[in-house]
């Protein structure tokens, strides 16, 4: 009991393997892609671009001490509030980014949860 036919634990491992392959390939979308972005500080925030490859984020601004480039994997607590605004912890650091484009905004909240998901 419990145990699966090895036909049908085929068919579940390539359904698998298929399902990573489309979020790959949909994550593509998002790669290199330059995102106009205002990172949100407790009081103000400074403007900027967040660009993605297929292991790292990276928030590029004129704010020297606020931009940073990090593994994806690292990306903890991932969510999305008030219409355009994703929030995520590095570490100890918690981020709170607006995304500037209402598309970029659409396509980051479809694709980048299942594409962390296959990282871990």
């Amino acid at each position: 009991p419990g145990r699966l036919d090895e036909e049908e634990w085929t068919i579940r491992g390539l359904q698998g393997m298929l399902r990573e392959l489309e979020i790959r390939k949909s994550f593509g979308a998002l790669v290199n892609r330059s995102i106009a972005v205002e990172h949100k500080h407790v009081f103000g925030g400074c403007s900027g671009y967040m660009s993605f490859t297929p292991d790292s984020i990276r928030y590029e601004t004129s704010e020297s001490k606020d931009g940073f480039t990090q593994p994806l994997k690292a990306v903890k607590g991932l969510s999305f509030s008030k219409g355009s605004e994703m929030n995520f912890q590095i570490g100890e650091k918690k981020y709170k980014f607006e995304i500037k484009n209402a598309n970029a905004f659409g396509d980051i909240q479809q694709i980048l949860p299942e594409y962390l998901k296959i990282l871990k």
